[in-house]
């Protein structure tokens, strides 16, 4: 899983990466954390941490969100952290249909874009 990971993490120059809304600590730690690890090995990168704000959690350290603009998205590499519960059948294919219905919109979804999702806990169990 790792090495499939850092294989996409090294393809591209701008990551930016997610997780649920109404974050708990776990969601806000590994997005936070991922953001550092990403800089620390690849500073030439830009990595960024989006998503609603930290709420009872915002005493943790740099728990204020990036705030980009939706050209950012294209070429970029985003990932999506912290979303066991909310992948799972018809929910995750909501989210895939507003997700390119969006990108659609705005005009940055096209042959340039490589969608993967990664279903893994302790280890990956689909790519597709």
């Amino acid at each position: 899983m790792f090495e499939k990971i850092l294989e996409q993490i090294r393809q591209y120059d701008t990551i930016i990466i997610h997780r649920h809304s109404s974050p708990d600590g776990d969601a806000l730690g590994s997005q936070v954390g991922l953001k550092h690890i990403i800089k620390e090995s690849f500073p030439e990168k830009k990595v960024y941490a989006v998503g609603d704000a930290a709420g009872r959690y915002a005493f943790m350290d740099d728990t204020v969100m990036d705030e980009i603009a939706d050209e950012v998205y294209q070429d970029a590499l985003a990932i999506v952290l912290d979303t066991s519960a909310s992948v799972q059948g018809e929910r995750v294919q909501a989210f895939l249909r507003r997700t390119c219905e969006m990108l659609l919109e705005q005009g940055v979804f096209d042959s340039r874009m490589r969608l993967h999702i990664l279903e893994c806990d302790a280890a990956v169990h689909r790519d597709t």
